[in-house]
């Protein structure tokens, strides 16, 4: 949209620009006056050339001209601005895909850990060594373990859809 502003803009200031150009205008006009009937003595054919230059319009057609110019500077740093947030957007959503993708890591780690020390219990507690309590936490462990794997990966599609959609804002690379 901004492309399209800067070239609207820039056809405008040529409009500016040209409003100081002299003009010529030409016109042909073929037709029949009378009181009666049409007739071949009636008919006429007019043809006019009428030429104009203003050049004491004060400075106000450079002035314009300069105006759309600064219009379009102003358009131009827009644009910049806009592809460096995109840019920005992307990095972060890049970093987030990243970290995202060591939480669920970590999560896969932490689960490893955590089936490995409810095996030892559940072992144990079979050979009655220790209480079901112990039991019952080294199995909340092992779930909340899983439950947070949950989450790491709930987040870090969440973080690829925002990559995707940050790709998606950026501009084609040449």
């Amino acid at each position: 949209a901004l492309a399209a502003g800067v070239r609207a803009a820039e056809a405008d200031r040529a409009v500016a620009a040209a409003a100081g150009a002299p003009t010529l205008a030409l016109a042909l006009d073929l037709g029949a006056q009378g009181n009666g009937a049409p007739s071949i003595d009636d008919r006429y054919l007019a043809l006019s050339v009428v030429g104009s230059w203003n050049l004491f319009a004060g400075g106000g057609h450079r002035a314009t001209a300069a105006a759309r110019r600064a219009g379009i500077e102003t358009l131009a740093v827009r644009a910049a601005q806009l592809d460096q947030r995109i840019e920005e957007e992307l990095r972060a959503a890049h970093a987030a895909a990243a970290d995202a993708t060591a939480a669920v890591a970590s999560a896969d780690t932490r689960i490893g850990a955590a089936q490995a020390a409810y095996d030892v219990v559940a072992t144990r507690y079979q050979a009655g060594a220790v209480p079901q309590l112990e039991l019952i936490a080294a199995r909340t462990a092992l779930l909340r373990a899983e439950i947070d794997r949950i989450t790491a990966l709930t987040d870090f599609h969440l973080a690829l859809v925002e990559l995707d959609r940050a790709a998606d804002l950026a501009p084609e690379l040449p």
